[in-house]
């Protein structure tokens, strides 16, 4: 599993050439960037990848990519699996 915790973090990892399943980002992130930004940059390099947003508020207008569902936090474990599950995605790397 790989994590970031800004969005230039996530930028070096979308770039390194590991294999990646899944993006789960927050909407809110502690910089300049938002979860949008970095799911729009993540489909620039991996065109089918899903997506998973979770958020307890955002004043950004929704901007989220096909193949991608939102989560309200908290969230429980198991709507967390089950939006795995509903994307399709069978094991993470």
């Amino acid at each position: 599993m790989l994590q970031a915790e800004t969005y230039e973090v996530a930028d070096l990892l979308l770039n390194s050439g590991e294999p990646i399943d899944l993006l789960l980002t927050d909407v809110r992130l502690p910089d300049r960037f938002i979860g949008w930004d970095v799911a729009e940059q993540a489909r620039s390099r991996f065109p089918d990848i899903p997506v998973i947003y979770v958020t307890s508020y955002t004043a950004e207008r929704p901007r989220p990519v096909s193949n991608s569902l939102t989560l309200m936090k908290p969230c429980r474990p198991t709507a967390l699996v089950a939006a795995i599950q509903q994307l399709g995605v069978t094991s993470l790397a």
